[in-house]
C-alpha cells in the first residue's frame, strides 16, 4: 500500500469515526483554556479553526466576538456546523469542507486554532508537515 492509499484509508476512518460524534460535540462548551486563550486575543480577530468538527470552538468563538472559518474533512460535521450557525443567526462564522494537508485556504487569518488531536489524526509525517505549512500559509 502506497503512502497516498494509506492516507486515504486513514482519512476515511477518521471521517466515519468523527461523523458519529457530531451530536455530542455540537452542544459542548469551550474548555477553560480555550476561553482564556480567546480572552487574550483582540476582539474581531479572524481565526481559522482547523478540524472544527461540529463547530464547538468556531460557534463559541464567534459568540465571543471573533470572525471564524471552520474547516474539516467530515462532510456530516460541516453540515451540522452550517445548520447550527444558521439556527443561531451567526454571520461571522463560515464552514468549509477541506483537507488542510492538501491545500491552504485562500483567505488570510490573524490566528490558527488546531487542537493536538487533529495533527495526531493525520496519518503520515509528510502529510503533517504539509498541514503545518498550509496553516502557516493562511496567516497574515
Amino acid at each position: 500500500m502506497g503512502k497516498n492509499d494509506y492516507y486515504s484509508r486513514i482519512k476515511q476512518l477518521n471521517v466515519e469515526h468523527y461523523a458519529g460524534e457530531t451530536s455530542y460535540y455540537s452542544t459542548a462548551e469551550l474548555r477553560p483554556a480555550e476561553i482564556t486563550l480567546l480572552k487574550n486575543l483582540p476582539k474581531g480577530s479572524s481565526i481559522l479553526d482547523v478540524g472544527c468538527g461540529s463547530g464547538r470552538f468556531s460557534i463559541n468563538a464567534t459568540k465571543m466576538g471573533y470572525k471564524v472559518l471552520g474547516i474539516d474533512i467530515t462532510p456530516d460535521a460541516i453540515e451540522v456546523c452550517k445548520a447550527r450557525a444558521a439556527d443561531e443567526k451567526l454571520n461571522d462564522v463560515q464552514f468549509k469542507l477541506m483537507d488542510i494537508t492538501e491545500k491552504s485556504t485562500t483567505q488570510k487569518f490573524d490566528y490558527v486554532f488546531c487542537p493536538r488531536f487533529v495533527i495526531n489524526a493525520i496519518a503520515t509525517d509528510e502529510r503533517r508537515r504539509s498541514a503545518v505549512r498550509n496553516m502557516y500559509a493562511s496567516l497574515e
